[in-house]
């Protein structure tokens, strides 16, 4: 799943059977989450979680990655 563009956006993505979050901030800056783990087989329901800071606009927050309950990584963003 893809948001976005070259100068901004975020994919949520499998990539060698691990589940990856990736936001690109304005071109700027990017930040990438990668589960340590393949995603088991079978069926998995994947969640992000993002809290965010306030106080405006582009102020940061917490992304938080998961599947079936399990957390997979966190970053600040």
């Amino acid at each position: 799943m893809t948001c976005g563009g070259v100068t901004g956006g975020y994919a949520l993505l499998v990539q060698n059977g691990k589940l990856t979050f990736i936001y690109n901030w304005l071109a700027l800056e990017r930040y990438t989450i990668t589960s340590s783990k393949p995603l088991p087989e079978g069926k998995s329901t994947i969640r992000l979680d993002f809290t965010y800071d306030g106080g405006g606009l582009g102020k940061g927050g917490t992304a938080i990655l998961s599947h079936s309950a399990h957390c997979a990584g966190h970053i600040r963003v």
